[in-house]
């Protein structure tokens, strides 16, 4: 992972202009393990509810995917 990370790979606006900052984390279909870094964590802790976590569920054999995002805060993870 680079140094300068910033700890999300999307920023995008709101409809109420504010910041939101979106972690993307790939993975083959069927796969229970992800990794995210501690830059990853802490940007979600102190981003609150404006980080998301977007999971997306690669099917190898299909043009089709599986794409499931986080809406809750990050105060109870642990870094």
């Amino acid at each position: 992972m680079p140094h300068n990370n910033p700890g999300f790979d999307i920023r995008s606006r709101n409809i109420d202009d504010h910041w939101v900052f979106i972690e993307v984390k790939g993975r083959i279909h069927g796969a229970k393990d992800f990794y995210v870094t501690r830059t990853e964590i802490l940007t979600g802790k102190n981003s609150g509810p404006n980080y998301r976590l977007a999971l997306v569920s690669a099917h190898p054999a299909a043009l089709k995917h599986d794409v499931c995002t986080s809406l809750g805060t990050w105060t109870s993870v642990k870094s």
